[in-house]
């Protein structure tokens, strides 16, 4: 084989690495002879950062590989590893472990929408009867089916965080959904759309939609019926943001820097799961945006989100 083969072939092969390296859903690694690290992709450089045991783990693998000239299946704590030597290089595989939790959560996601949709249904035939007891017994039904509704959409949303699908999807619909659903729940409050223009954007829309049903349904909780809860958005340069007003009870100062925390509630009183805002942090860290929140006490809230434009 020729010089200039061997050159092209070489090419080639760096070329579907790299690919390897972008699309990959999990570490990837390559290390030459010495078991000095050529290539890694951000799962790598991320685990380690959190996890920096892990390296010396991986370092200790890598070698036994080089040494022995063969591939390895290993283990340790949270992740699976697998080391495959090939022609003095080593390549390096590295996955969370499966948790039997997501999977049971997963499960019963999948298992409850079926009969809950079925409750629906007869909860809005029960509405659409003429007797006045009949119809607010169908309401009662529809308003609680909503709400389990609403439950498992944050447990959907707390086992697939780490599997965002990136679709392109228009942003006005979402919007427009979100606040349809929620006025089946707070049917004497008002939420306005400002902006008539639509654009399509990049993102996960199921996120989307409970992060924005999160935010909105929270102006709701806080604020009067008489004053509504203000959606806005526009483009920019660099990418679009999207506000979330309302003229509500507010927060104090103390608390503002608290309210992404797990499991924080600023009123206790209030029914709530306490991981709603932490979801809508965790979401936007995820689509690598922004999130800002603006508080004044008796005044109400607004927050601003910012997504960054893909190249």
């Amino acid at each position: 084989m020729s010089q200039k083969t061997d050159q092209k072939t070489y090419i080639q092969e760096k070329h579907l690495w790299f690919e390897a390296l972008e699309f990959f859903e999990g570490g990837l690694a390559l290390f030459d002879e010495k078991g000095i690290c050529l290539e890694e992709n951000l799962y790598v450089q991320k685990i380690f950062d959190i996890y920096p045991h892990l390296k010396e783990r991986v370092q200790k693998e890598v070698l036994f590989s080089l040494q022995e000239k063969k591939e390895k299946v290993w283990e340790d704590g949270l992740f699976l590893g697998k080391t495959i030597f090939r022609e003095e290089r080593v390549f390096l595989f590295l996955k969370k472990k499966p948790f039997l939790g997501e999977e049971f959560c997963s499960f019963l996601v999948h298992e409850l929408k079926n009969p809950l949709t079925v409750i629906q249904g007869y909860a809005e035939l029960l509405q659409g009867d003429g007797e006045k007891e009949t119809v607010i017994k169908g309401n009662k039904i529809f308003f609680a089916a909503k709400k389990m509704e609403k439950m498992l959409r944050k447990l959907k949303a707390l086992v697939f965080l780490e599997k965002i699908e990136k679709k392109k999807f228009s942003l006005q619909e979402v919007l427009k959904k979100s606040v349809e659903e929620l006025a089946f729940l707070y049917p004497l409050h008002k939420v306005e759309i400002e902006g008539n223009s639509d654009f399509l954007v990049e993102g996960d829309s199921d996120l989307f939609f409970h992060l924005v049903s999160n935010l909105v349904e929270n102006g709701m909780k806080y604020s009067s019926e008489m004053t509504p809860v203000v959606i806005s958005y526009q483009e920019k340069e660099d990418g679009w943001e999207l506000r979330i007003q309302d003229r509500g009870c507010g927060m104090r100062e103390e608390h503002v820097g608290s309210i992404f925390h797990k499991f924080f509630q600023v009123d206790s009183s209030q029914n709530g799961s306490g991981i709603g805002l932490f979801l809508v942090h965790k979401i936007m860290e995820r689509c690598g945006g922004k999130i800002s929140v603006h508080s004044k006490e008796k005044e109400g809230s607004s927050f601003s989100l910012f997504f960054q434009r893909n190249p």
